[in-house]
């Protein structure tokens, strides 16, 4: 994985009336000579809320994500493939990916969101 953390930075004004906000996130490569599936999951039901205003209990569904070969689906707490195949040991699979926010008036104050994500790797 090329980093362990993707940021939106703060959540300002000007982010919440865009309405949406993608950013770039990690590259995953997988190598391996047997059935594999990477999956992606939250860790979590809801954003964690930094900020002076009530916690708007932001849900995860709030959060998108893709990669080049597949589209935009919410993420959820139940595992969902990223990649899956069977692959010779000297061949690698590289997927990009990219994550999209709803910010939405009313039910997204400006401050800081956090949200873990757990990538597992499942081979039998």
């Amino acid at each position: 994985m090329s980093s362990p953390t993707t940021s939106v930075g703060q959540v300002t004004a000007s982010v919440i009336q865009a309405g949406t906000q993608s950013v770039a996130g990690p590259t995953v490569t997988a190598r391996a000579n047997f059935a594999f599936t990477l999956q992606l999951a939250s860790v979590e039901s809801q954003w964690a809320y930094t900020g002076s205003f009530a916690d708007p209990s932001k849900p995860v569904g709030d959060l998108e994500w893709r990669t080049t070969s597949l589209p935009w689906q919410p993420i959820g707490r139940s595992q969902a493939a990223l990649v899956a195949g069977v692959l010779p040991g000297s061949t690698e699979t590289t997927r990009t990916l990219e994550f999209r926010v709803q910010w939405r008036w009313g039910d997204t104050p400006p401050g800081y969101y956090a949200m873990p994500i757990q990538i597992t790797l499942v081979a039998p």
